[in-house]
């Protein structure tokens, strides 16, 4: 069986240690690399949003910058374009928010809130994005007043 088509319950095997990367979700087991995106489907952007303001306002920076990104990826999604078919702007939010943080077709404050949210934490956990939150709201805000943003390929 591979990794992707694997129900939970279907077979003895134990899969965590096997070589593909398996999540559980909705009780069927998928390969990790697709798990984000079945999870963050499965959400809308107002339970993104309002999740990050809430770890965030409770200090877990990293959990609200993760909920942060996809619901700064899921306003883009919706004008510009995410996901694996040719005409879309990026396969997935982080590579969206990674490639609108270097294009000059968008306004400056919309790059860095990107550049911000996809910033890597250093070995102390720290992040450019102090504030995840207003990050996304600028990016969110960006998309949801400008809904023919897409830009020229």
């Amino acid at each position: 069986m591979s990794c992707k088509n694997v129900k939970a319950g279907i077979d003895n095997n134990d899969y965590s240690s096997s070589n593909c990367n398996l999540a559980l979700f909705n009780n069927t087991l998928v390969n990790s690399a697709d798990f984000s995106y079945l999870y963050a489907m499965s959400r809308t952007l107002q339970e993104e949003i309002a999740e990050a303001r809430q770890v965030q306002a409770a200090g877990n920076i990293g959990r609200a910058r993760t909920c942060a990104r996809r619901a700064a990826g899921m306003a883009m999604q919706t004008t510009i374009g995410i996901g694996p078919r040719a005409t879309d702007y990026a396969p997935t939010f982080v590579d969206g928010l990674r490639r609108l943080a270097a294009d000059v077709q968008f306004p400056e404050t919309v790059r860095e809130a990107a550049a911000r949210l996809v910033d890597r934490s250093d070995k102390e956990r720290r992040s450019a994005s102090q504030n995840p939150v207003q990050d996304a709201e600028i990016i969110m805000e960006f998309f949801q007043t400008n809904h023919s943003a897409r830009p020229e390929s």
